[in-house]
This record gives structure tokens, C-alpha cells and sequence, in this order.
């Protein structure tokens, strides 16, 4: 162990650190190396353990810091735009880096695989959202008719489920008022 890294107790500002570092999802062994880096103390992976509220090791957690802890999880979880690889421009920039960085070194085949890997950033297939639309984007178009014809296909299906015939069931349909139930 260096001279210039001592064991001590933390300092609230640590403490606070520490706290934060943990709602953030952070492993007790990276808050335990950012504590030593950024402030010069030691402290062990078991102690960083005590200031997490959602383990059992941190059941003894001062309320406040209990409080600072839930608030910057749920600030985390829902500030997903604070993130920099949550971002297509980030991506592809980073992306872009690396290709000319392995291109310059004549690395041809990484450079390739990065140059796929920024199409697809590029083409959305990274993502979960799926547009449903009609033509140009529009609204896809459903007159009441549509909607009337779908209906009385489900009705249809559910009536010769419950074992009525074919005829019985368009009967049906057509004593409810559905026009067109021999089209179905």
C-alpha cells in the first residue's frame, strides 16, 4: 500500500461519494478504487457494502444518506439522456474514432467491422421501436366498415368455437344486424 493512501474513517463527503456511487449501480470494487484515486483513502469492499440501503450490509445505513441513495437511483434510472452512450451522434462518433484509428494502423478487417457496426447505428437496427403507419408515414387509414367486418370475424370465430355451425352462427350475425356475415 502507498504512504500517500491511508485508512481512515471517511468523511461525510465520502461517505456521500460512496452513496452515490452505488445508486449509480457502481460494483463495491470500482467505488472502492474511485475512493483511493479521487480522495486518497482506503477503504475495503466490505465497508463500501455497509453504504448500500438495498443489501443487507447496509440495513444500518444513516436515514439521510438512505434518502440521498434511493434519490439518485431513481434520478439515474429515469436521466437516460445524461448518459453518453445513450446517444446515436455519440455512438457513431466513437465508432468513427475507432475506424480511423484502426485503419491508419492498417488493421483492415476491425476498420470493416466498425464501418458495419456504424450502417447498422445508422439504419436503427439497435433499437426497439417499431413504427406501424400507413403510405408516407400517414395514420394507417380504418373506416368503420374495417372496423364493423374485423368485429364480426372475431364474433364469427367465437360462435363456431362454442360449437354452433357455420350457418347458425352467420344466422346469428346476420339477426344482429351485420349486412355482409355470408362475406366473412
Amino acid at each position: 500500500m502507498e504512504d500517500s493512501i491511508k485508512k481512515k474513517r471517511l468523511k461525510p463527503e465520502h461517505k456521500l461519494f460512496v452513496v452515490q456511487c452505488l445508486a449509480r449501480f457502481m460494483t463495491p470494487l470500482e467505488v472502492e478504487k474511485l475512493v483511493r484515486e479521487d480522495f486518497g483513502v482506503s477503504i475495503t469492499r466490505q465497508s463500501v457494502e455497509a453504504y448500500d440501503p438495498s443489501k443487507a450490509a447496509g440495513g444500518k445505513l444513516d436515514e439521510e444518506l438512505k434518502q440521498v441513495f434511493y434519490r439518485t437511483r431513481e434520478q439515474f434510472i429515469a436521466d437516460i439522456d445524461g448518459i453518453d452512450v445513450s446517444h446515436r451522434s455519440f455512438r457513431l462518433t466513437q465508432l468513427s474514432n475507432l475506424y480511423r484509428t484502426a485503419f491508419r494502423q492498417g488493421a483492415t478487417v476491425i476498420a470493416a467491422q466498425f464501418l458495419e457496426q456504424a450502417a447498422k447505428e445508422c439504419g436503427g437496427i439497435f433499437t426497439n421501436r417499431r413504427e406501424h403507419s400507413g403510405p408516407a408515414g400517414a395514420p394507417i387509414a380504418l373506416s368503420v366498415e374495417d372496423k364493423k367486418l374485423g368485429l364480426a370475424r372475431i364474433m364469427l370465430k367465437k360462435l363456431l368455437a362454442k360449437g354452433e355451425s357455420e350457418e347458425e352462427a352467420r344466422a346469428t350475425l346476420t339477426n344482429l344486424g351485420i349486412d355482409n356475415a355470408d362475406d366473412l
